[in-house]
This record gives structure tokens, C-alpha cells and sequence, in this order.
């Protein structure tokens, strides 16, 4: 009897406790619920009340809509978050041409992060939510700077941030690296993938972050120079593996195709009415025979603009040193006839090859359409890496001065003097 009522009040116990620790579970769920949804609103709050203090809003805005507005970057010390990496890119953006003050550095601090992490789940909500959210706007907006570049004068900023700008990836590429383990390695991936860029990048790399041991210092007139050079070679795209480059302060063209390049000599406009840079397609060429100011050579139409065009002369003596002419806002080429038959083999038209021979021989005037064009990007860019080692070339068109002023705030000497002056 005493063992069956012993039994007895064991299983009351057990179903006891065990509803006991149901209704604990229950109040535990309901807590957190409680904390998630209070956490959510105040996000959503955050994002209202500081929109204008924000570089892309919208794009944090659709950032937080797909993670249902939680926390991306502050936890608890316990609770790994990336928010230690994204602090650390943001220190050393130098080591990628940009500007630490661009990215909130007087709000992100370490110290307040730290002080943020030590608190307990219900305190601090409103200073975790805005401190979450002026970190991820800092990110997505390096994103954006890496891919697009911070001037970038064929996407604005507000294009980026509707999403209507071509490649919109700052969004992707936050949520990708947050799910990955090298955070860093994985927001680096929104860089353009051009070497010229690339060779660049990890040569300011080394110089910034290898031999100075240090990212903060204020960048030298070289790194400045790298800086914007990147800065430039972001705005460049190509939509094909076989395109036309042409770079005026060096003075030269080059064609790519499968892997392989050849660069020939060009003139460009002097200051006076600088050639100016942009991305067309060759959609034309025109055999001049013995036009006007143009005898027996090619004149290169760029589809959509009148001016520049492109124009060669045959015969070596037609061309002079390569440079900068009063050429109108054109381009002269030294080889027009390698253009042309780069030009026809893209096309898939090579029969002509022997079409342009018999032409030039006769100094006939005929012009080759194009059925696709070929892609072609005229630059600015004013120091590039070669068998590594850093060329630099005169900024004749004195471009330099305003986008490192733009760029960094400073005011190099040229810029001094002119503003002395006004």
C-alpha cells in the first residue's frame, strides 16, 4: 500500500512540474516573441525617423524587409555576428581608394559597439537598432562605392538606391557575406574584376596595408592618384569579352578578344577642347579615299554622338608622335587600317578583308555597317600598373586636381593656388 501511494505522489509531482515547466516555456516564447516584435517595430521606427541621415535608405530598407527586421550586426557577446569584420573594412576602406569618414565613422565606434554588446536582451533596444542600422547603411554603402564607385557619372546614387542602376548588387552581396565565413573576402567579390583594376587595387593594397603596417594615415600624393584612378576604372564596364579600350592620358587603343590584346598609338584633343570620355559602339567605318582632310584613310562612326569621331590616315608619315594635338575633340589613330580589320573580324565579316585592301589601293570612298558593332570605352585614367611597376602618365587635361578633392576633401597645391587667386 505505502509503495502504491509513494507512486502516486510521484507521477502528481512529475505532471506537476512538467506543467510547470510547460508554463515556463510558454512565458519564456511569448518573452521573446514579445522582444522580436518590439525589437522589429523599433527598427522599422529607426528607419523612419533617421532616412535622411542615410546614403542608400531604400536600399537598407529592403535590406531589413528581407531579414524581417532583425538585428544584422549587434548581439550579444555570446551570439556571432560579423559586426567585428564590418568594423574593421571600415577602417581600412584606404587600402581600397576610398574615405573612412564617408561611412559614419563618428557613430560606429568600438566603444560603442562594445558597450552595446555587453547589455541583456530588453535593454538598449533603440540604441542597438540605430547603431544595427547606420552599420548596415556604412556597408551597403561600400558596397556600392567598390562596385560603382562614389562618383560614378552614369548611375547617381539615387539610381542605385531605386535599383534601377544596371548590376544593383549592394543588397545580394551583404547577404551573401553574412552568411559566409571570410565576411571580408566575400564583400570584396562587388570589385570590378578587370586587371587593370585589380593590379591596381592590390598594389595599393601593399602600399597601404603592408609596408606602412597602417590604414589610417592621410594618403600621400601617389595613393591619392592610385585612388582616383580606381576610382575611374569602376565606372568602366564592358558588356562583351571582346571591346575596344581607349585611355587618353596614355594615348593609346587597345582591342581584347579572346584573352589576347594589341594596343596601337592615338592623338587626342589638346585641353583646349578635350576629347571627351565615354562608352559607344563602333557601329561604322568609312574608307575616305580622298575626301577632305581625311585623304585615303578611315573615319570611325561612334553610334549615337557625332563627336568624337575617330579618324587615321595611311602611311606612316601621316602620323605623328602620339600626344596631345588640337584634333577637335577626336581621336587620330597611327594604325586606322589594324582598327578596321579588328573591327571586320568581330563582325565575322574577314572577307572583307580583301574588299579594303582593293579600296585603299584605288582610293575608292566606301563604307562597312557593322551588323553588331563593336563595344567600345574611352577613359581617363592617369597612372596604371604594367609587369608590375606603377606608370603614371600627365594629367593633361588637369582632371586629377577635382576628383581628389571630391574624393578626399583636399586641396592639393594646384587647387591652393586657384582658389588664392579667385
Amino acid at each position: 500500500m505505502g509503495i502504491i501511494i509513494g507512486t502516486v505522489f510521484l507521477m502528481l509531482y512529475l505532471i506537476t512540474n512538467a506543467k510547470a515547466a510547460g508554463t515556463t516555456l510558454k512565458i519564456d516564447k511569448e518573452d521573446s516573441a514579445e522582444r522580436d516584435t518590439a525589437l522589429s517595430e523599433m527598427i522599422r521606427s529607426q528607419l523612419a525617423k533617421h532616412k535622411y541621415g542615410l546614403y542608400y535608405p531604400l536600399s537598407v530598407s529592403r535590406f531589413y524587409q528581407s531579414t524581417g527586421f532583425k538585428l544584422a550586426f549587434v548581439a550579444p557577446e555570446t551570439v556571432k555576428t560579423h559586426a567585428g569584420e564590418a568594423m574593421m573594412f571600415l577602417d581600412c576602406v584606404i587600402q581600397y581608394g576610398l574615405n573612412p569618414s564617408d561611412y559614419h565613422s563618428k557613430i560606429l565606434t568600438y566603444e560603442r559597439l562594445n558597450k552595446l554588446v555587453k547589455l541583456g536582451s530588453n535593454e538598449g533596444i533603440r540604441e542597438k537598432a540605430f547603431f544595427d542600422m547606420m552599420l548596415t547603411d556604412a556597408m551597403i554603402t561600400l558596397i556600392n562605392n567598390l562596385h560603382y564607385g562614389k562618383l560614378n557619372p552614369y548611375h547617381s546614387t539615387n539610381g542605385i538606391d531605386l535599383g534601377i542602376a544596371p548590376n544593383n548588387v549592394s543588397g545580394s552581396v551583404l547577404q551573401y557575406a553574412m552568411a559566409q565565413k571570410d565576411f571580408m573576402s566575400a564583400v570584396e567579390l562587388a570589385q570590378p574584376k578587370s586587371a587593370a583594376y585589380v593590379n591596381l587595387q592590390k598594389h595599393m593594397r601593399l602600399l597601404t596595408g603592408v609596408y606602412d603596417l597602417d590604414c589610417y594615415d592621410t594618403p600621400d600624393s601617389t595613393i591619392r592618384k592610385m585612388a582616383i584612378n580606381m576610382e575611374r576604372l569602376r565606372w568602366i564596364t564592358h558588356d562583351s569579352t571582346t571591346y575596344i579600350d581607349v585611355n587618353l592620358a596614355a594615348s593609346n587603343l587597345t582591342f581584347h578578344s579572346k584573352g589576347s590584346t594589341y594596343k596601337i598609338n592615338i592623338n587626342v584633343s589638346a585641353p583646349a577642347i578635350p576629347t571627351a570620355a565615354l562608352k559607344t559602339v563602333i557601329t561604322s567605318f568609312t574608307i575616305t579615299g580622298n575626301k577632305p582632310n581625311h585623304p585615303n584613310g578611315f573615319l570611325f562612326r561612334l553610334s549615337n554622338y557625332t563627336n568624337p569621331y575617330i579618324y587615321g590616315t595611311t602611311g606612316s608619315q601621316s602620323f605623328q608622335a602620339p600626344g596631345q594635338r588640337f584634333t577637335g575633340g577626336n581621336i587620330e589613330l597611327a594604325q586606322p587600317d589594324k582598327l578596321a580589320q579588328f573591327l571586320s573580324a568581330n563582325d565575322g565579316s574577314l572577307y572583307r578583308l580583301a574588299i579594303l585592301l582593293k579600296t585603299l589601293k584605288k582610293k575608292q570612298v566606301k563604307t562597312f555597317n557593322l551588323k553588331k558593332g563593336t563595344e567600345i570605352v574611352i577613359a581617363y585614367l592617369t597612372c596604371e600598373m604594367i609587369d608590375g611597376a606603377l606608370i603614371t602618365y600627365n594629367d593633361v587635361y588637369n582632371l586629377d586636381p577635382l576628383l581628389e578633392l571630391r574624393l578626399y576633401g583636399i586641396k592639393n597645391q594646384f587647387t591652393q593656388i586657384r582658389d588664392a587667386n579667385n
